[in-house]
């Protein structure tokens, strides 16, 4: 679903005709940049294991 999102912001700000388009794209892009890094964080930290002492 986050793909198709990236997938149109960035066919919105490649065939954009005014700003208002390219805007659109960019908030298209925003928003699934943000719920694929929420994702991925979330992802990382279910896989951690907490029988390893922390390092850092």
């Amino acid at each position: 679903m986050v793909a198709i999102q990236n997938i149109n912001g960035w066919l919105a700000i490649s065939f954009a005709n005014d700003s208002s388009l390219l805007y659109m794209g960019r908030l298209l892009q925003g928003f699934g940049v943000c719920v694929i890094s929420y994702m991925v964080c979330n992802k990382v930290s279910s896989l951690h294991d907490y029988s390893v002492p922390r390092m850092f």
